[in-house]
């Protein structure tokens, strides 16, 4: 299936060069002179190989169509993430390769669709906007209102994101999993 690049998200699986890749970064661009691009790390899902690409925004390009199912996720151990099937309560475990990119936003009960091509796991495709909680945020510094105040965040998956000075720790917030970038106070 054609998709324009704007549509790329992270975890999509793209035919590039006759091999599947997983989106694991996207990126829109647009420079303040010329056309506005979309820039993609992609990993091939056989080799595990890295490649980098740009794509004209209105540039198509070929998603592949993989079937999804809706996996909720439990748990981490010793390297094995563990889903179950939210229909038939059977679970299944995917490792470290599998998870690299995706597990900064995944919490315990996290919907999320799993991909699977030709009976096997390619990975999972995170819903657009998690919930999490800020574990770590320094304090907001006092009269400083000349420019919006934004600070580093640690979250309770260990991912950090700058957010607003006046969002403090303990606080549940929203973050774009596309981008990783804080969106709102949840």
């Amino acid at each position: 299936m054609k998709i324009v690049a704007t549509q790329i998200r992270v975890g999509q699986i793209l035919l590039i060069d006759g091999e599947l890749y997983r989106v694991t970064a996207m990126d829109h661009v647009t420079p303040g002179k010329g056309q506005a691009v979309v820039q993609v790390k992609a990993k091939n899902v056989q080799t595990g190989t890295n490649k980098e690409l740009r794509y004209a925004s209105n540039e198509k390009v070929e998603k592949v169509d993989v079937m999804t199912e809706k996996k909720e996720f439990l748990y981490e151990a010793g390297g094995e993430w563990v889903f179950m099937d939210v229909q038939t309560y059977e679970q299944i475990s995917l490792g470290e390769d599998l998870m690299a990119e995706s597990r900064p936003y995944l919490v315990a009960n996290t919907v999320v669709d799993m991909q699977l091509f030709e009976g096997r796991v390619l990975g999972i495709e995170l819903p657009k906007v998690v919930v999490l909680e800020i574990v770590e945020a320094p304090p907001e510094v006092k009269g400083a209102t000349a420019t919006a105040q934004t600070k580093p965040a640690t979250l309770e998956t260990g991912l950090v994101v700058t957010v607003p000075g006046f969002v403090n720790t303990g606080e549940k917030i929203r973050v774009d999993t596309a981008t990783g970038k804080y969106l709102e106070r949840a």
